[in-house]
Order: structure tokens, then C-alpha cells, then sequence
């Protein structure tokens, strides 16, 4: 089975935009991270549950462990998602 390169450039270019995109003003109450061991790899993938019970999500990595690869997601989620106390208190 082959995939064209139309189909994995598309790919890329839309989970770019989806795990690119400003996360600043969501604030989540719960964080799901979960990972899938395949033969020589791990994918995990982290999916954040705003206060409506809207869920986002974050983002989509790959790695050769997954308590490495849930450790690398979970820090770069928190960069993605951090506001400082002081703005939530203005809300």
C-alpha cells in the first residue's frame, strides 16, 4: 500500500495548523495524555477538557519510549497552555 505525497503533505500541513494554534485563553480542567506501543515505536497523543466539556486537542508525538514521550508531551502542552495566575484572576 502506498500513500501519495499529496495525501501526507495535506496531512502535515493540517496537523500543523491543529497542535500550531494559540492556546492561551482555553482553560482546561482535565488533561488526557495516552500512548500506543507499535513495533519500534510510540505514539502518544494529549487531548485537554475546557470547563463546557469541549474537548481539544494538543498535540500528537512520537518516540521510542512512552513514559519519554509522555514526559516531552506533557511539558510541551504546559508551554502551549500556560497563563500566568494573575490572568485567570482577572477572568
Amino acid at each position: 500500500m502506498s500513500i501519495s505525497r499529496r495525501f501526507v503533505a495535506g496531512t502535515k500541513r493540517k496537523l500543523a495548523e491543529l497542535f500550531g494554534r494559540d492556546l492561551g485563553s482555553v482553560y482546561l480542567l482535565a488533561l488526557l495524555i495516552d500512548g500506543i506501543e507499535t513495533a519500534e515505536h510510540t505514539v502518544v497523543v494529549a487531548l485537554g477538557v475546557d470547563a463546557g466539556g469541549h474537548k481539544h486537542p494538543l498535540g500528537l508525538w512520537e518516540g521510542s519510549t512512552e513514559t519519554k514521550t509522555v514526559w516531552s508531551a506533557a511539558s510541551v502542552v504546559r508551554q502551549r497552555t500556560r497563563r500566568s495566575s494573575r490572568e485567570r484572576t482577572m477572568e
